[in-house]
């Protein structure tokens, strides 16, 4: 195990290792992680601020330098499995994780990549993710116009919001998305 038997038994003892620390966080992550894949306890998960715990994780550097890529993956897999409630999402979103998230997509390791890109497609199905990530740099400023990706033109009872029109690529300036609005 991680642990010693005497920090088994609730004492405190010396790590073992330069970097326990570390493995105890992504043991930590991975825990949260499995945790939200149930779906009775996705909801108890978040109240008990598991969110804000993972992007914590996300966000901290290791003890031995750089965040572990098994914290990373871990939790991001995390809030990719609980972002999928509408009022989680609200609040990774809040939380500032998208800019995280969005850092992370670049990494070299393609688990944590993934798992990052899960989130943010899982927040980009609301709007206050869809403007977090065009601030974050997720996506480009100037979208082609949607008629180019599609053959049939948006539907006239369902238009494609606002902040998606095309903008003039030559403009220095592209239009800046509104301010969030509460999902």
């Amino acid at each position: 195990g991680l642990l010693s038997p005497s920090v088994r038994d609730g004492a405190t003892a010396p790590a073992t290792s330069k970097c326990a620390a570390d493995r105890i966080t992504a043991a930590a992550a991975a825990a949260l992680s499995r945790l939200s894949l149930a779906a009775d306890l996705k909801v108890a998960v978040a109240a008990a601020g598991g969110a804000q715990a993972l992007l914590a994780l996300l966000a901290a550097e290791g003890r031995c330098g750089a965040r572990s890529s098994a914290t990373a993956t871990h939790a991001a897999r995390g809030l990719a499995n609980l972002s999928v409630h509408l009022d989680i999402a609200a609040a990774i979103v809040a939380g500032g994780g998208v800019p995280l998230l969005v850092g992370l997509v670049g990494s070299r390791r393609a688990e944590e990549a993934e798992a990052a890109s899960a989130v943010l497609a899982n927040l980009s199905l609301h709007e206050s993710g869809r403007r977090a990530l065009l601030r974050a740099g997720g996506v480009a400023r100037c979208p082609p116009h949607p008629t180019h990706l599609h053959p049939t033109p948006p539907h006239p009872h369902h238009p494609l919001p606002e902040f998606l029109a095309p903008c003039d690529a030559t403009d220095p300036t592209p239009p800046h998305p509104p301010d969030p609005t509460p999902l």
